[in-house]
């Protein structure tokens, strides 16, 4: 398809990515400085009515993209977002054009920093687009959880490890269990709630309007509890599972094992 297509501008998107009527002014405009080499953007979760849905819609808008912006706090990024990648043919060609990404588990990380590799800049969009999480099962938000973690493990190990700092649950119950008095108990606990559910509310809500997370912040609590769990198992394996198939990574490439049952 890149052969064929007749201009310089090249956007992808997940297949259950929803955008605005200004997306594409919005994504394109920045390439005006020609060391723009990708543009990616947030998103905001649409979930269907089911727990494992919107659970996952609430880490994406309460976790996740405040970690990106802590990332982009330079003025721009290493890496890109994969709901929505802009780039151009001429950066394309310079990191050898999607063919060398095609055996990639982290193809959207790897477009954005091999731009950056290449001296080209890597910026998140102002235009955030919506994407849906589709009902599912407990087995199978635990596979997406765990490939996500695992996936990020694999191509930034050192921050992977270092997410150890920001799981504030954990370290606020470590911390109540060895408080000497039951105020400074109630203190570290408490602490953690406002902290946390502010910091949430700021990102998803007012920042990128996610409705679910507007609906269920009080989850989010839960959802911390999870995703402790899921950076645990993060570490256990180099295999994941990944539409119906299991594979492994090596040197972020991926082999399929087998067919996944079940």
């Amino acid at each position: 398809m890149t052969k064929q297509a007749r201009y310089e501008h090249l956007v992808q998107s997940d297949g259950d990515v929803r955008v605005g009527p200004d997306y594409l002014r919005e994504v394109v405009a920045p390439f005006a400085d020609r060391e723009v080499g990708v543009v990616s953007c947030f998103y905001r979760g649409v979930a269907q009515k089911n727990f494992w849905a919107e659970l996952e819609a609430i880490g994406a808008a309460s976790d996740f993209l405040a970690g990106a912006l802590v990332a982009n706090l330079p003025g721009e990024v290493t890496f890109a977002l994969g709901a929505s990648v802009a780039t151009t043919k001429p950066w394309l060609g310079k990191i050898g054009g999607y063919e060398a990404l095609a055996d990639l588990l982290a193809d959207d990380y790897e477009i954005g920093n091999r731009v950056h590799k290449a001296g080209g800049k890597a910026l998140l969009s102002r235009e955030a687009v919506w994407t849906m999480y589709p009902a599912q099962t407990l087995k199978s938000f635990w596979e997406h959880q765990v490939r996500w973690a695992r996936t990020v493990r694999m191509v930034r190990p050192a921050s992977f490890f270092g997410l150890i700092f920001t799981h504030g649950l954990p370290l606020a119950l470590l911390a109540a269990a060895v408080a000497p008095g039951a105020w400074m108990k109630a203190g570290f606990l408490g602490g953690y709630l406002v902290l946390r559910l502010l910091a949430a509310w700021t990102v998803g809500v007012w920042g990128v309007k996610d409705e679910t997370l507007a609906r269920k912040l009080w989850l989010v609590p839960l959802r911390d509890a999870i995703h402790f769990l899921v950076w645990l198992a993060g570490f256990t394996s180099n295999h994941v599972k990944w539409g119906g198939v299991e594979y492994a990574i090596k040197d972020g490439k991926m082999r399929e094992v087998s067919a996944a049952r079940g």
